[in-house]
């Protein structure tokens, strides 16, 4: 009788640890492109893991310009946190309000050599990490990008 308790407590870890991992390839794998792209300088990966929908040519260009900063940087660590909601939500410039191009569900982390700076118009500034939102596209993790909320409605 204690063997078959100690084999069902055995099969009920085993079950539970591969329910938990059949939840989350999407995760182990954008975590895997994402790091190896920031830890190699990858521009056209980075580019490649990012969700455009709703993004015009425009805003397109900047964050490319923008991507090409940071990855220019040098990555020591790259980690997948959970949303951190009050980082993500949607602002006002102008008469205009911007969301994300998808739900933020995680926030990618990217921490720098120490004592990196980047080129802002401010001039150089020093970055000890960048903080990127997170969502799934069609069953995959993509970088999101903002949005104005009048661009996403019309998508729909």
């Amino acid at each position: 009788m204690k063997h078959v308790k100690v084999a069902l407590i055995i099969l009920t870890g085993l079950f539970a640890a591969d329910l938990l991992h059949t939840q989350e390839p999407a995760q182990d794998e954008f975590l895997s492109r994402i790091s190896k792209a920031y830890m190699e300088s990858d521009l056209d990966t980075v580019i490649d893991m990012t969700c455009w929908d709703g993004v015009c040519p425009e805003s397109r260009s900047k964050a490319i310009d923008k991507y090409k900063r940071e990855i220019a940087l040098t990555a020591i660590k790259v980690e997948l946190l959970g949303k951190e909601a009050a980082e993500w939500h949607e602002w006002k410039q102008g008469d205009t309000v911007f969301i994300y191009n998808a739900d933020v569900l995680h926030t990618l982390v990217v921490h720098l050599q120490l004592g990196s700076k980047m080129k802002l118009g401010l001039g150089e500034v020093p970055v000890k990490d960048l903080r990127l939102p997170v969502g799934r596209v069609k069953e995959k993790l993509y970088l999101l990008r903002s949005i104005p909320k009048q661009a996403a409605k019309n998508e729909k």
